[in-house]
């Protein structure tokens, strides 16, 4: 059996980062089109869509912004992955509708299932990341994974 001892600091600067990611996903609402936010990051694979895992407001991505937060000041190697979700309707708001979703996703899946990561925080907020969504229930998650060696 392994044991992982989370260098100090690393386990509460992740889950301080998904926190705040998921919070300024819902105030910001940048997951929608880059006609209606006009000031995101578009995506490679399809350039009409903004990038969920680039803030608009800071131009951070998710290894960025785990810096940030001081996830892994002291360790010598290290990395960072993020799944995404929102949902709306009472069906689609759960975390099952949201795990379901990701497992069901090629790369969030694999993200999941990256046998590196020793850590993982997932992390609600109510409310819709994507300007198009008015529907109620609304629900966003942000799910970051970490390696600190």
């Amino acid at each position: 059996m392994k044991r992982y001892i989370a260098l100090r600091g690393t386990t509460v600067a992740l889950s301080s980062a998904t926190s705040k990611e998921v919070a300024a996903a819902v105030r910001i609402r940048w997951w929608g089109t880059v006609a209606q936010v006009g000031n995101c990051t578009p995506l490679k694979s399809d350039p009409t869509r903004c990038d969920v895992h680039v803030n608009p407001e800071t131009g951070t991505d998710p290894a960025a912004r785990a810096k940030a937060a001081g996830y892994c000041k002291r360790g010598t190697s290290w990395a960072v992955g993020e799944n995404a979700y929102l949902g709306w309707g009472r069906a689609s708001v759960t975390p099952r509708a949201a795990v379901t979703w990701w497992m069901g996703s090629p790369p969030h899946r694999a993200t999941i299932l990256t046998p590196g990561y020793t850590e993982m925080y997932t992390k609600a907020a109510y409310g819709s990341a994507d300007p198009s969504v008015s529907a109620t229930p609304a629900m966003t998650y942000v799910q970051m994974f970490g390696r600190c060696d």
